[in-house]
């Protein structure tokens, strides 16, 4: 995504392929009705989501590190650049949030068993985090797993 040498017109025409094959054939995320779209997303060696809220609009980054860094310095442009990619599919496919979707700017999900150390994991983070997230306020989402610690050690070597 950070790759320079691809037009934005040959990026927006992969990624409108890529949602319909990850839709049902000649179906649109605006057809299926369809409130969370996650992307998983690949920097280095860390996983973690972005996430869509259709329902709700909002554009979320579901991180396991609690980084102390502006998101910029963290995710370069990838999420804005997703961003764009998608905003463009929805106004293709007449979204009807499609232009407040366009609005919005990135946000952090703050949630309490984000860690510092635990730079291994972000794989199962962000599994457990797909498998629970339906798009409620930080405060009322529990995924199940524990602040960073001794017991989160024992979670992580149990799974």
């Amino acid at each position: 995504m950070e790759d320079t040498k691809v037009s934005i017109r040959e990026r927006q025409e992969e990624f409108h392929a890529n949602i319909l094959a990850a839709c049902r054939r000649n179906e649109t995320i605006a057809s299926l009705k369809v409130d969370l779209v996650f992307f998983i997303m690949l920097r280095g060696r860390h996983f973690y989501l972005v996430v869509f809220n259709l329902k709700k609009p909002s554009f979320l980054i579901i991180d396991n590190i609690n980084h102390t860094q502006s998101i910029e310095e963290v995710y370069g442009i990838v999420p804005e650049t997703l961003h764009s990619l998608f905003c463009n599919y929805l106004r293709e496919v007449h979204h009807p949030k499609a232009y407040e979707m366009l609005q919005l700017q990135p946000e952090i999900v703050d949630m309490d068993w984000r860690t510092k150390k635990n730079f291994v994991d972000c794989g199962v983070f962000a599994m457990r985090h797909m498998e629970t997230f339906f798009g409620s306020k930080s405060k009322d989402w529990k995924c199940g797993l524990v602040k960073e610690g001794t017991k989160n050690k024992a979670q992580f070597n149990f799974i």
